[in-house]
């Protein structure tokens, strides 16, 4: 690599930085300059192309939608992140971590708490104790979260013991406010007011202002449902005497709706009103802030979606007349192959049907030469007639014929497997085009492909970022070709663990998108890999991978001819090391 690409690429580098930081900069600020920071930091990524600056870049995206409350956008951004870092890594331990907290916002305890432990196996295989202690905290209050108090009580306890040993000072803090939380829940009022009080001493040692406001803001509460309404109150001001205006308000909030709720209790309407009416001014305040926020965001993607729009139709007018001989002389070229596929489906239909009555008869004839042999064991005459040493002759003699019998048999079902593939494919191939949804298609084929105990070992991930895009296709065609890479990859997954390997996570991700004039289907799982000198081979006719009597060799086969002859699409193999892709592309208007 010469000196001027070497400075080039460091500058592109630090330009990426600076984007980064500035997005997250103007993440209060202004939303739609946010944007335009992240479009140009996506632009440096796709020139680079580096795996490094993808993670970093789209981790630093998912915080920062994270930390807006777009959750949707800020899982989107995780999920991105992770097709660029290497299983068991430290980032991909930080982006589980990420990952739960966002499942957490969106109340989606059980994905939260599954993305945690993953987290905490992470962190504790790399010998990573601080992190380790932190993932058992989160864990817990998850747990606290969904009202599973009785195990959120267990990792809290479990973490608050190893913050405690190892010199964990916010850790420590942070589980023992979450057990005063627990606690008050459970109204075990004593314990609960013990543990705020030493998460408040913690606190005055490291100085943390906003950590103090959402304890005294919990004790305020905890004296509220234990009907100590002055204790409450006198917590409840503390709190507010310690909030920073700069800081967004969502402890405000529920600071002044506790106090409403204590002066109202204790009689006194007329401080309950003026508590109340804070609560809702700053609730509005925050909703509003939120709402802008969304706005700004689907202005920019407005504004960026109408310059790429502009920019297509110059592009349409200029090809136009291209266009349109292209899709003349294809449309001629279709009905060439049309043609010929109607004569070869004619003349498959009488084959598969003047052959498979003959393998019926093989496979038939072959289990009824085994019956027979093994009747004439069972007749008396075999042990009145024949000596010892002959029978042990006649046993190796028909012992062999047998084994033939088998194979004979085990072919010819082989033989009408393919014969009827074949067939169902020339029949299934005249069926009208339908406007259908993708989305649908793929769903179902998930339902199809992988059984309960299949849905136990592999995680599917369905990320479907073309919506419920419907289009112009021969849906039972379509679906045959899903089917067959899903069973595919189930069965590349069972195959991966009956080689042993051990993996932490088994997982089938489908997604969706359009990307210049095409639809892409990615259907990808991280089990056995396909290897590279195969990898040309796999579209064959009547080669396959799997075991002998398990696979004909015409699934991919068949596959590529429906995506490319009949859709005008392509089918390839994408992915890296550790997971194998299978990448649809469907053109938008297909002919």
């Amino acid at each position: 690599m010469n000196s001027a690409l070497i400075q080039d690429r460091s500058q592109n580098i630090e330009q990426l930085d600076k984007l980064i930081n500035l997005a997250m900069a103007f993440r209060k600020l202004d939303a739609n300059k946010a944007e335009e920071q992240w479009d140009k930091a996506e632009a440096i990524c796709e020139v680079e192309n580096n795996k490094v600056l993808c993670r970093k870049l789209y981790y630093k995206k998912a915080q920062f939608y994270f930390y807006n409350n777009v959750y949707d956008k800020a899982l989107d951004n995780v999920y991105k992140a992770k097709r660029h870092v290497e299983e068991n890594s430290d980032l991909d331990a930080k982006l589980l971590m990420l990952e739960g907290n966002v499942f957490l916002a969106l109340h989606k305890f059980d994905h939260a708490i599954r993305s945690f432990e993953k987290a905490c196996d992470q962190f504790q295989a790399q010998g990573h104790i601080e992190q380790y202690v932190h993932s058992l905290y989160s864990i817990g209050n998850a747990f606290n979260w969904s009202d599973n108090l009785i195990k959120g009580k267990s990792f809290l306890k479990r973490s608050l013991d190893l913050a405690v040993e190892r010199g964990l000072k916010e850790t420590e803090m942070k589980c023992t406010a979450s057990i005063g939380i627990l606690a008050t829940k459970s109204r075990e009022f004593k314990i609960a007011e013990y543990y705020f009080e030493r998460a408040l001493a913690i606190i005055d040692e490291q100085g943390d202002t906003g950590m103090k406001v959402q304890v005294l803001k919990s004790m305020g509460n905890l004296y509220n449902e234990a009907k100590d309404y002055d204790k409450a109150i006198g917590m409840l001001k503390q709190a507010l005497k310690e909030v920073d205006y700069d800081d967004p308000q969502n402890a405000m909030e529920l600071v002044h709706s506790f106090l409403a709720d204590s002066y109202e209790n204790l009689g006194d309407e007329k401080n309950a009103l003026i508590h109340f009416k804070e609560f809702h001014k700053i609730l509005e305040k925050r909703l509003n802030a939120e709402n802008q926020a969304r706005i700004s965001t689907i202005e920019h993607e407005y504004k960026t979606e109408s310059l790429k729009q502009d920019a297509e139709i110059h592009r349409l007018k200029n090809v136009e007349l291209t266009k349109a001989y292209d899709n003349l002389k294809r449309t001629q070229q279709k009905l060439i192959h049309q043609e010929k596929l109607a004569l070869l489906g004619q003349i498959t239909s009488g084959i598969a049907h003047e052959v498979q009555n003959p393998l019926n008869f093989v496979a038939n004839f072959a289990e009824s030469s085994s019956d027979i042999i093994d009747e004439m064991y069972k007749n008396p005459v075999w042990n009145e007639k024949f000596t010892k040493e002959q029978k042990r002759w006649l046993k190796e003699f028909l012992g062999s014929i047998q084994k033939n019998n088998m194979l004979i048999k085990k072919h010819g079902v082989r033989a009408s497997n393919i014969v009827r593939n074949i067939l169902s494919h020339a029949r299934e191939q005249y069926e009208g085009k339908e406007p259908v949804s993708i989305k649908d298609l793929l769903e179902e084929s998930l339902k199809l492909s992988l059984t309960e105990a299949d849905l136990k070992l592999i995680d599917v991930q369905e990320i479907y970022r073309a919506g419920q895009s419907a289009m112009h296709i021969y849906p039972a065609d379509l679906k045959r070709v899903f089917l067959n890479i899903l069973e595919n990859a189930v069965y590349a997954i069972h195959e991966d663990i009956a080689l042993g390997a051990k993996k932490s996570l088994y997982c089938i991700i489908i997604e969706t998108y359009k990307k210049d004039d095409a639809f892409i289907v990615e259907i990808s799982n991280n089990g056995s890999p396909i290897e590279e000198n195969i990898k040309n081979k796999l579209f064959n006719p009547f080669f396959t991978t799997k075991v002998d009597g398990e696979g004909t060799g015409l699934g991919l086969f068949l596959c590529q001819d429906i995506i490319e002859n009949e859709h005008q699409g392509k089918l390839e193999i994408a992915g890296e090391k550790h997971m194998t892709c299978f990448r649809i592309r469907l053109p938008l208007t297909i002919n």
